[in-house]
C-alpha cells in the first residue's frame, strides 16, 4: 500500500518542500514540490534576520498546509526534515 511522506528542509537560504506517495519496494511519485527563498543566513553570524524568520514560518504552514489538499485528505504518514547547516 501506498504511503504519503512529506519532506521538508529548512536550508539557509531556502525551505524547500516535497510531499510523494511511497509504495516500499517499487517506487515513489511527487505529487508536490515547493521551494520558498528565505536568506536566514544573510544576517550577521550567529544572528537571524526576522524577515528571514516570518518567511521561513510562512513556507512551513504553506508546506502543512498542502498535505491534506494534494494528498486527497490523506495526512502524511511521515514527515522528515534533511539536512541543516
Amino acid at each position: 500500500m501506498a504511503e504519503l511522506v512529506a519532506l521538508l528542509e529548512l536550508g539557509s537560504n531556502a525551505v524547500r518542500f516535497v510531499l510523494a506517495r511511497v509504495k516500499p519496494g517499487v517506487g515513489f511519485r511527487v505529487l508536490c514540490e515547493e521551494r520558498t527563498q528565505t536568506r536566514r543566513g544573510s544576517g550577521r553570524p550567529g544572528t537571524l534576520p526576522m524577515e528571514a524568520v516570518d518567511d521561513t514560518l510562512r513556507a512551513v504552514l504553506l508546506g502543512l498546509t498542502l498535505v491534506p489538499l494534494v494528498g486527497e485528505g490523506q495526512g502524511a504518514g511521515k514527515v522528515a526534515r534533511i539536512g541543516y547547516r
